[in-house]
């Protein structure tokens, strides 16, 4: 059936109206994207600057009783906050990279200006580039400044809270160069000690295995000593990968290790693919020689065995070479080789 010259015309008319109606939501949803990314603080879009930090200085200080021998890293912020009513909570977050170091808060009084010291205790490392980003939430201010808040919508469009501002341009770093180094040095150092120790500790189980299993080891009266067995396992085994996945989780705290999170990750894959093979191993034994499993061999506590890939001697190997190349221990071709 052939369309009629008119109805073509109306047909062609109405998809230009359809494609320019959805052309312009299009266009509004964007503006209004916009202005919420842009306008922190302002309807249209406006940029609105609430905090003007004018310095900040950072300053490691000696502890002051002989008992304590942690220096504490001291970080003074000054300023002047002209459009915030007096009263006003902010949060004043020192941070590196994408992490939040640590955050204090700030209280404005009527002076409408600042200056503010923190013992940052929660940071011990020595970081480039950390840099300070504030930021403002209505919903946590007092009473009053919600009040003055929202009878002044022109400043504070509420709908776009919290108000954050970052300050790259006042970026500065914490200790000196030959202080990165020497904690660089130390970092290299615990991953070196903890790949060998669970390097040898894998070893050490795999001989074990071989030697119950072929019944030269853990042998009382003829037969297998699953007592001894146990307690070998719990003593020599289990008490290494406890200690040491404690260590690892205390390091994934410190700030020390925030620039070797993924190298830290290659070592939980380590240690827990060693603990996994061992509780297999364990399994083995006892299905070897015919004895009922013990649970606290097959699901041990307080030790993690995941991993992110099946736990097996060629994955622990090629997490070691990654861990070790990327820690400059071995060379890029001996680290090829090695995966």
């Amino acid at each position: 059936m052939k369309l009629q010259p008119s109805k073509i015309l109306f047909w062609g008319l109405s998809v230009c109206l359809l494609g320019f109606a959805s052309r312009s939501s299009a266009l509004d949803l964007c503006r209004a994207q916009d202005d919420g990314e842009r306008g922190e603080g302002s309807k249209r879009g406006r940029e609105v600057s609430f905090v003007e930090l004018s310095s900040v200085t950072a300053a490691w200080k000696q502890p002051v009783t002989p008992d304590t021998k942690k220096r504490t890293l001291h970080i003074k912020v000054a300023g002047k906050t002209p459009k915030l009513p007096e009263g006003t909570q902010v949060t004043v977050h020192l941070c590196w990279r994408r992490e939040t170091l640590q955050e204090f808060s700030l209280t404005i009084d009527r002076t409408k200006r600042f200056s503010a010291e923190f013992a940052a205790d929660q940071v011990d490392a020595c970081l480039k580039d950390v840099f300070i980003r504030t930021l403002i939430a209505f919903e946590k201010q007092p009473p009053e400044v919600q009040e003055m808040m929202t009878s002044h919508p022109e400043t504070f469009w509420l709908g776009t809270s919290p108000w954050t501002e970052v300050f790259h341009d006042k970026r500065f770093d914490l200790g000196t160069d030959e202080e990165r180094q020497k904690e660089q040095e130390e970092v290299r150092e615990f991953f070196k000690s903890k790949v060998e120790l669970v390097s040898a500790l894998h070893a050490r189980v795999r001989e074990e295995h071989a030697a119950a299993i072929a019944k030269q080891r853990f042998q009382k009266n003829g037969a297998f000593d699953a007592p001894a067995w146990q307690r070998w396992m719990e003593r020599e085994v289990r008490t290494v990968l406890r200690a040491t996945q404690q260590e690892i989780r205390d390091r994934q705290k410190s700030s020390k290790f925030l620039p070797h999170g993924r190298d830290l990750g290659y070592l939980v894959d380590i240690t827990n693919a060693v603990a996994r093979i061992a509780i297999d191993n364990s399994k083995k034994v006892y299905e070897a020689h015919k004895v009922e499993f013990d649970n606290a061999d097959l699901y041990p506590e307080k030790i993690d065995t995941n991993t992110s890939k099946n736990a097996t001697d060629k994955f622990i190997e090629t997490r070691k070479a990654q861990l070790l190349e990327s820690q400059r221990l071995i060379s890029t071709e001996d680290a090829d080789a090695a995966k």
